[in-house]
């Protein structure tokens, strides 16, 4: 059916916690969140699918063929493949298992298949809106790119074990990656996402909060990088969350679902 923005914006950190499997990304953890490296080709994971977990290109790469492979989705007229809907779930099914996750319930198939599919719609209206602003990519950042996540995971051997754990092949990782940093290019453009700060003020609210809550914190000067870090988090994750949304209401969505 053609629709401008029914589809329901899902991105990573407001994905269902009962699933606790991201994607923009939000995204589908393959190792524990506290172990996720902070990579440069992914600057803002928190609401992006992540490179490692999922492909999230859709502009088509050989593996598919967008001329006879029927179709999950349209955005904007660029096709999302039966296919690629069915690798994006496979992978999720993966992550979910990995986080004991009981993925032969009817239920939790059925939205993670649901969650996928936005993800891929997400993903695909920000990777448009990417291309369609000029932004672009090299050869050298994506190499460069790739150097800091074999390093951050632990060396090649470590993230080629990862990306066969979920089904990811080098070719669709490195694509991935071009994508992520133009992407992430776009939304630095577009939006204010570089320029937030903390204060004292929220720190001390933040605290307070979860203090209320019974919970022993360390002193102030061991997390404050944490807390920093997880506020601007949540900032990052509503300015994008806006930018999807505004791509949504200017876009033509067609779902098969």
């Amino acid at each position: 059916m053609d629709q401008k923005t029914t589809e329901e914006t899902n991105t990573p950190n407001n994905t269902p916690t009962t699933l606790e499997v991201p994607t923009a990304a939000p995204e589908v953890t393959v190792m524990p969140q506290s172990e996720q490296p902070e990579s440069m080709f992914s600057k803002y994971k928190p609401f992006l699918a992540l490179v490692l977990g999922i492909a999230i290109s859709v502009g088509g790469y050989a593996a598919y063929d967008h001329y006879t492979e029927p179709i999950a989705a349209k955005v904007n007229g660029a096709k999302i493949t039966q296919a690629e809907l069915a690798e994006s779930v496979q992978m999720m099914m993966k992550g979910a298992e990995l986080q004991g996750i009981d993925v032969t319930d009817e239920a939790v198939r059925t939205e993670i298949t649901s969650q996928a599919l936005t993800n891929l719609i997400n993903n695909e209206l920000l990777l448009g809106a990417a291309r369609k602003s000029g932004v672009s990519t090299n050869e050298a950042a994506v190499q460069t790119a790739y150097d800091s996540l074999v390093t951050e995971v632990g060396g090649e051997e470590e993230l080629k074990s990862r990306m066969e754990t979920v089904g990811l092949s080098l070719e669709t990782l490195r694509g991935n990656i071009g994508d992520r940093l133009m992407v992430d290019e776009y939304i630095e453009t577009e939006t204010d996402i570089e320029t937030i700060t903390v204060t004292d003020e929220e720190i001390t609210a933040y605290l307070s909060t979860i203090q209320t809550e019974g919970i022993t914190l360390p002193p102030l000067e061991e997390i404050r990088p944490q807390i920093e870090a997880s506020l601007i988090a949540e900032r990052q994750q509503a300015i994008v969350d806006a930018l999807i949304e505004k791509l949504r209401t200017e876009a033509t969505i067609e779902s098969k679902e």
